[in-house]
């Protein structure tokens, strides 16, 4: 599961990435 995230990371622009450490829960379900 972590690598999917990571992967979901990595794949979304950098803007996406700060907000998924505010809300992680939120962006990744």
């Amino acid at each position: 599961e972590d690598s999917v995230i990571i992967y979901k990371l990595r794949s979304k622009p950098k803007r996406e990435c700060l907000g998924m450490e505010k809300n992680p829960i939120d962006d990744i379900i």
